[in-house]
């Protein structure tokens, strides 16, 4: 699933303040994870409850990282992961998630926006 963009922060301190405007992601899933090439893209998925699971799905955000530098994870989860908190430390993005993490340093950050619905 997808959402249109609003637009796109590449601007890392944009992408902090928005960030802390909207409580850092928590509550929100971890949709879609990729990494090759020193790139990497993850997807956040807003979850909307007490909906068939076919439609949990609400607006979807997408980070995109270039030149990656640093790429850590440890997740100990079958199913999704739930994020707690999404934070900036020293560069670093840190996905901090219900059952482990993502750590991602990258020369280059996007974070597409979705448009928010009517």
């Amino acid at each position: 699933m997808w959402t249109e963009r609003e637009r796109y922060i590449e601007c890392v301190d944009e992408i902090k303040d928005y960030l802390e405007s909207i409580d850092n992601f928590h509550d929100y899933r971890i949709g879609h994870l990729h990494y090759a090439d020193r790139e990497a893209t993850i997807t956040v998925e807003e979850y909307i409850p007490n909906s068939r699971i076919s439609k949990t799905t609400g607006l979807i955000w997408d980070f995109e990282f270039k030149n990656v530098e640093v790429f850590k994870i440890d997740s100990d989860c079958v199913l999704q992961d739930w994020i707690t908190e999404i934070n900036l430390e020293n560069n670093e993005f840190v996905f901090g998630c219900t059952n482990g993490y993502i750590v991602i340093k990258a020369e280059q950050v996007k974070l597409g926006l979705p448009t928010r619905k009517s």
